[in-house]
């Protein structure tokens, strides 16, 4: 098959304190200081952003954004990517551990030790990989669960962490955290690959409770294309990034 342009279809640095129409913030999520907070380094907060960025199946994606977490504290923050997630408060899920039923990413800063129900072990704090996950305080042998690392370099310092991640047409998946390989070549469910993403939406959520710290983010890109044709066997193809970066590109057929 072949891969049509990539179109960035969302780009905002946070620098206004205007935002565009298809971005939504809820809670304690604000804009300070150039960059879009989504909880203050405050007790008890929790906060939300939905971004609609839809319009483009996405056969394949890259998303982009510098995290932001300068204390070592909790709760955590989460993204996910879905047409089911919500960016309120859900008495059944905590934030930093996403929300909805498709793909989800937790910087998980700190678990309660307890075990959660179907895991074998208590959560540790990490980046979590998740499809359709309904375990609240996972760990990494729970359903849905697709990756697991212990990396949380992500927190800690004032320095943003930049993170990356791209998914090619055959549901391959590809985290990086500035720039040093997290997870390489996770393969997504077969219902991820299959479906009509362009109506799906990002969301960013965070969560303080007895222990706070700031969770942010800014930089963020959502770019994609789509499976045109199927070339003519033997022609060349050739693919131009908009963007500087590493990508992967996969040929299937």
């Amino acid at each position: 098959v072949q891969l049509g342009a990539i179109q960035t279809l969302f780009q905002n640095d946070f620098s206004s304190s205007t935002l565009p129409s298809n971005v939504t913030l809820v809670g304690s999520a604000n804009i300070s200081n150039g960059v879009l907070q989504i909880t203050p380094n405050s007790l008890s907060q929790s906060g939300g952003v939905t971004i609609t960025a839809g319009g483009n199946a996405a056969d394949t994606l890259s998303v982009g954004f510098d995290l932001i977490v300068p204390q070592n504290g909790a709760d955590g923050v989460s993204y996910s990517y879905s047409d089911d997630g919500v960016a309120t408060v859900d008495p059944n899920m905590n934030s930093e551990n996403g929300t909805g039923s498709k793909l989800k990413l937790a910087f998980v800063a700190y678990n309660a030790g307890t075990i959660p129900t179907g895991g074998t072990t208590a959560g540790l704090p990490g980046i979590y990989l998740m499809y359709n996950c309904s375990i609240n305080e996972q760990n990494s042998t729970s359903a849905g669960v697709l990756a697991y690392s212990g990396d949380v370099s992500w927190r800690g310092s004032a320095t943003p962490r930049r993170v990356t991640y791209t998914v090619g047409p055959t549901g391959k998946f590809n985290l990086a955290l500035n720039g040093t390989p997290i997870f390489t070549n996770v393969q997504l469910p077969a219902a991820y690959v299959s479906a009509n993403k362009s109506s799906w939406y990002h969301i960013f959520k965070g969560r303080t409770g007895g222990v706070s710290e700031e969770h942010s983010i800014d930089n963020m890109i959502v770019q994609a294309a789509q499976i045109q044709s199927t070339p003519t066997p033997g022609r060349n193809i050739s693919v131009t990034p908009t963007v500087a970066g590493t990508y992967t590109y996969y040929l299937v057929g």
